[in-house]
C-alpha cells in the first residue's frame, strides 16, 4: 500500500462496542443505514442502505436524495478514493447456504462505470488513507484494492466472527458485520476494529 508518507495500519480485533448519538440535521432514509462517505468536490454524501441493496446519494446542499446507486448484495461499507473518482462498496450477503457471502462494487464516478466483483467472505469494511488502493476487511482476510483494475491483493488471514443473515427487525448494520473502520486526519493511519476470538493484530506499511 503506497501512502505518501510513512502510513500504519492497526487491526484491533476485539469485541466491538458502539455507542452514538444524535447531532445536526436528521434526513429520514427508508431501510437501513449503515455506513456513509462524504463528496466534498460533488457536495454529497454516500450512505450504505443494507435492507435496500443500494447506496443513496443524499445532495448536502437541500438535503434532497439524487437517484440511488443499486448493487447485487446487502451493501456493508462504502469509502471515496482520495481523488473522488472511485466509490467502494463493500458487500455482506452471510445467509445460510451461500458460497458467495462477500464482494465489492466499484463505481467510476468521472467515467460512469462499475466493476462487480464476488468473494467467498463477506466485507466488513472498507477505507482509503492518502494512497490509491482501499484496505479491505473481510471476514476471513485483510485486503488492498486497486479501484482502477478492481484488483485485491490479499495482506494476511484475519479471523473473524461476523453475524449471518436474516437478523431480527431493528438490528444496526453495525451489529451484524461486528465491526468498523477510521481514518487519521492526514491519511497515513487506518484503524479497523472487528469481533475476534484471536490476539490483536498490528500490521505496518511504509
Amino acid at each position: 500500500m503506497q501512502f505518501s508518507a510513512r502510513a500504519f495500519v492497526l487491526l484491533v480485533l476485539q469485541q466491538l462496542v458502539v455507542i452514538a448519538a444524535n447531532f445536526g440535521t436528521l434526513v429520514p432514509i427508508r431501510g437501513t443505514a449503515g455506513d456513509i462517505a462524504l463528496d466534498e468536490r460533488r457536495n454529497r454524501l454516500y450512505v450504505t442502505n443494507l435492507a435496500a441493496y443500494r447506496v443513496e446519494v443524499l445532495n448536502l446542499a437541500d438535503r434532497s436524495f439524487a437517484a440511488a446507486m443499486p448493487v447485487a448484495k446487502p451493501p456493508s461499507a462504502v469509502a471515496l478514493s482520495p481523488d473522488g473518482r472511485y466509490l467502494v462498496v463493500g458487500h455482506f450477503d452471510n445467509f445460510p447456504g451461500s458460497t458467495q457471502t462477500g464482494g465489492y462494487t466499484i463505481f467510476d464516478l468521472d467515467g460512469g462505470e462499475r466493476k462487480d466483483v464476488v468473494m467467498s467472505s463477506p466485507v466488513l469494511a472498507v477505507a482509503f488513507g492518502n494512497g490509491s488502493r482501499a484496505l479491505v476487511i473481510t471476514a476471513g482476510e485483510a485486503l488492498l484494492l486497486d479501484p482502477t483494475t478492481a484488483v485485491a491483493e490479499p495482506l494476511r488471514l484475519i479471523p473473524s466472527t461476523t453475524g449471518s443473515l436474516p437478523v431480527a427487525f431493528n438490528t444496526f448494520p453495525q451489529k451484524i458485520t461486528n465491526a468498523t473502520i477510521g481514518v487519521s486526519g492526514d491519511g497515513n493511519t487506518i484503524v479497523a476494529l472487528a469481533d475476534s476470538t484471536t490476539a490483536n493484530l498490528f500490521v505496518r506499511y511504509k
